[in-house]
C-alpha cells in the first residue's frame, strides 16, 4: 500500500507504472544523469551522448543550452570539442564513483574560485558554533516533519523522542555532533522497527539493500547540494558542523543533514517496502551490496521525480519541492554570511500539505 501522505500518492502511482523503462539516460531541463559507460561528443554542433548497448551504438542528443549540471555515474569520456562546449556553456560536470562517491569535478573558471570565500572563512572563525547549531536544529525539524508524513504508531513514538531533544547553544562542535548522532540513532531505530531489511546503518561498504539505497541516495543528494553551493559562489570545503578533511566537501555535508530525513523516510523506505528495487537491481555478496546500472538508473529517475514534487509549504509563500528548499537554504546561508546576519534555516517555516 502507498504511504498515507496523500499529496505524494499521485507521484508514486504514476512512477510505479513506468519505472521499468530501461533507458540509462535521464534527460531533464536543468540536470542530466548518465549511468554506465559512454562518451560525450559534438555532432552537428550539438552535444551528443554515445553509448553501446549489446554491441549496438546508440546516441542521444542533449539540450546543451538548457543544462546546468551533468552527473556521470560510471565511465564517461569527453571529446576535446565536447569539453570546450561544456566549458563555454558554463556547465558543471560531476564524476561519481561506483558507490556514488564524488570523485571529480569539472568547473568553468567562473565557478572555480568562489567570490564569497573570504566572507565564508570569516563566518567560520566568528560564527561557527551559531551556524552549526542551526544545522542541527534544521535536522531535528525536518526529521519530525518527515515522520509526521508517515503516520504510523512507531513514527509517532520516534517523533516524540526527537522532539524531546533540546537544541540549545553548545560549547563545542563535538557536543553538537553528539546531538546529531542521537537524532540519527532514533531515525535508524524507526527503520529497524518498521522494515525487514534493516538492522543497523552500515556504509563502508553498505550491507543490505536499504543500506545500499541510502548510501546511493545520499551521494545523489550531496552532488545536487554541491552544485547549488558552487552556483551560490560558496566554497564547498568550508563547512561549519562537519570538520574539514582532505577530499571532503564539509559544507555539502552540513546542508544535507536536514534533507536526508525526507529522502530516507519518504522515498528510500517506500522503495524497499514496495519492492520497487529487487534482487535483479543489486550486486550482492556477504560483505557488500551495491545497486547495478539498471538499479541506479531506476533510482535516479525516482530521486529526480521525488525532489521535484511539491510536498512542503512555507508559511504565506505556497508549495515547494525539496529541490527548491535546497536552493533557498543555500541562498539563505550565502546572504547571512555576506550581510553578517544570523542564519535561519528554511525548515523553520516549513510544513507538509
Amino acid at each position: 500500500s502507498l504511504y498515507a501522505f496523500s499529496k505524494l500518492q499521485k507521484f508514486f502511482v504514476i512512477f510505479k507504472r513506468n519505472y521499468l523503462n530501461r533507458s540509462l539516460l535521464l534527460k531533464l531541463m536543468k540536470r542530466v544523469y548518465i549511468v554506465g559507460k559512454g562518451k560525450l561528443i559534438i555532432k552537428e554542433r550539438g552535444l551528443v551522448l554515445e553509448k553501446y548497448e549489446k554491441n549496438v551504438k546508440k546516441q542521444w542528443k542533449l539540450p546543451i543550452n538548457n543544462i546546468d549540471l551533468i552527473l556521470c555515474e560510471g565511465l564517461i569520456g569527453l571529446s576535446p570539442l565536447s569539453l570546450r562546449a561544456i566549458i563555454n556553456k558554463n556547465i558543471t560536470v560531476l564524476f561519481l564513483g561506483k558507490n556514488g562517491a564524488l570523485k571529480g569535478v569539472l568547473l568553468p573558471i567562473s565557478k572555480a574560485f568562489p567570490s564569497l570565500q573570504i566572507f565564508q572563512y570569516k563566518a567560520f572563525l566568528d560564527k561557527r558554533l551559531e551556524i552549526a547549531t542551526e544545522f542541527i536544529n534544521s535536522l531535528k525539524i525536518s526529521s519530525i516533519l518527515s515522520l509526521s508524513m508517515i503516520r504510523d504508531k512507531i513514527s509517532k513514538e520516534i517523533s516524540e523522542k526527537i522532539k524531546s531533544i533540546e537544541i540549545s547553544p553548545r560549547d563545542s562542535i563535538e557536543e553538537l555532533m553528539g546531538l546529531e548522532s542521537i537524532i540519527w540513532k532514533n531515525i535508524y531505530e524507526y527503520l529497524r522497527l518498521s522494515t525487514y531489511d534493516f538492522e543497523k546503518r552500515e556504509f563502508h561498504p553498505p550491507k543490505g539493500r536499504l543500506n545500499s539505497i541510502i548510501s546511493f541516495g545520499n551521494s545523489m543528494l550531496y552532488s545536487l547540494i554541491f552544485s547549488k553551493i558552487v552556483e551560490e559562489d560558496l566554497n564547498p570545503k568550508i563547512g561549519f558542523l562537519h570538520e574539514a578533511y582532505e577530499g571532503r566537501n564539509s559544507l555539502a555535508l552540513d546542508i544535507s543533514e536536514s534533507f536526508k530525513p525526507p529522502l530516507l523516510l519518504l522515498l528510500n523506505l517506500y522503495i524497499i517496502r514496495n519492492n520497487i528495487l529487487n534482487e535483479i537491481h543489486f550486486n550482492e555478496n556477504e560483505n557488500s551490496t551495491f545497486l547495478n546500472d539498471l538499479g541506479r538508473s531506476i533510482y535516479i529517475k525516482m530521486f529526480e521525480k521525488f525532489i521535484s514534487t511539491k510536498m512542503f509549504k512555507i508559511h504565506k509563500k505556497g508549495k515547494f519541492s525539496l529541490s527548491s528548499l535546497i536552493e533557498i537554504e543555500v541562498k539563505n546561508l550565502g546572504k547571512s554570511i555576506v550581510n553578517n546576519k544570523r542564519f535561519f534555516s528554511v525548515w523553520r517555516t516549513c510544513s507538509s500539505y
